[in-house]
């Protein structure tokens, strides 16, 4: 299963892509890998499988381990820390729960040290499948999720995007028209060429717009 982190960009907290950015770059994904599964890991920066080689554009830019840009950006959308290391604004601290299921309990923990380093306070609960799913993030009343795509059930680069990627249809509430219209297009011919120009172009722009953190496939 591929691990990661989903931003709901709906939240005011999330809705700034540079705090989005902020966080993957206070993220370091070599030190989860080698700390929890001693370098045995995968990673592919989007959402498609590595057994679909052929789909899974190599270029997209990832942000990553690079704390004095995390603090650039957040200091941009006004989040400087305060005398405790903790992130502030008008008073308040940035703190943002951290919730979900299937192994979020394993990596949840490490995450939560790396931000802290940057000083975000994130509120980790690991909860089981039936409390997270339906009344949390089905309901789209998560911040920042803990989730994974099973890869064993898809087929095709296509399965994962309807229900969890396409804009109008997910759950983070990211909605990039192109991105919608990238999707369509890629699920509309059988020209693997034509599918694979459509696909990078899409994770280059999720790249950019950063509603997930991919954090890797141990």
């Amino acid at each position: 299963a591929n691990q990661y982190v989903e931003f709901n960009v709906r939240n005011p907290l999330l809705s700034d892509v540079r705090v989005r950015k902020a966080i993957s770059y206070a993220t370091n994904r070599q030190d989860l890998w080698d700390g929890l599964y001693g370098g045995k890991v995968s990673f592919v920066n989007g959402p498609i499988h590595p057994a679909h080689a052929w789909a899974i554009n190599p270029d997209t830019p990832l942000f990553d381990n690079d704390m004095d840009k995390a603090l650039e950006l957040f200091a941009e959308v006004g989040w400087t820390q305060g005398s405790d290391g903790t992130l502030e604004k008008n008073g308040e601290k940035l703190s943002i729960p951290f919730q979900g299921c299937c192994g979020l309990s394993v990596y949840g923990p490490v995450l939560q040290q790396q931000w802290k380093q940057a000083g975000i306070e994130a509120e980790l609960e690991s909860m089981d499948f039936g409390s997270f799913w339906g009344p949390i993030y089905l309901s789209r009343k998560h911040v920042i999720a803990g989730l994974n795509l099973p890869y064993g059930l898809y087929t095709d680069p296509e399965y994962p995007m309807g229900g969890y990627f396409t804009p109008g249809l997910n759950r983070s509430g990211w909605d990039n028209p192109r991105g919608k219209e990238l999707i369509r297009l890629a699920t509309s011919t059988l020209d693997q060429k034509e599918r694979q120009k459509h696909y990078f172009e899409l994770q280059m722009i999720m790249a950019n717009d950063v509603p997930n953190l991919w954090l890797g496939i141990p």
